[in-house]
């Protein structure tokens, strides 16, 4: 799915457009990002990882997230990952969010490396028997 989206987004998005994505991490800290092994499928299909933002979707009033049963589910810290692809025209400075003044020179020092990959679980070695268990116990 996240593989077809990126493929389909390319084409669609200006040289200097961004593909938002909606995360979530569950109240055990393990997040779709590292579950899915995104930051691998970004890389492949030659795409940035620019940033995470918080995201406070119950400010969304359409927006109601769901198990992976399809019931009802509260995230716990939601985030916005924002991507773009590898050789566009996009530029830090003309980006589409922007924060206050104030923060400004934080997150420009922030985005000027990406995080290390050993920082993110390796999907290939994730439990996700135990992991579905905790979830649903």
């Amino acid at each position: 799915m996240i593989r077809g989206t990126l493929k389909s987004a390319r084409s669609l998005l200006t040289k200097t457009g961004e593909l938002h994505l909606i995360i979530h991490t569950n109240k055990l800290g393990i997040n779709q990002f590292d579950v899915w092994g995104l930051r691998q499928i970004v890389e492949d299909e030659n795409f940035v990882w620019r940033a995470s933002l918080p995201f406070g979707w119950r400010l969304l009033h359409p927006y109601a997230p769901k198990n992976v049963e399809g019931k009802p589910w509260t995230p716990s810290h939601p985030q916005i990952v924002i991507l773009t692809p590898r050789n566009s025209g996009w530029k830090v400075e003309k980006r589409c969010w922007r924060p206050g003044s104030e923060q400004e020179n934080v997150l420009l020092n922030n985005m000027k490396q990406e995080p290390l990959s050993a920082t993110y679980t390796d999907p290939k070695t994730f439990d996700f028997q135990t992991y579905r268990k905790q979830i649903f116990s």
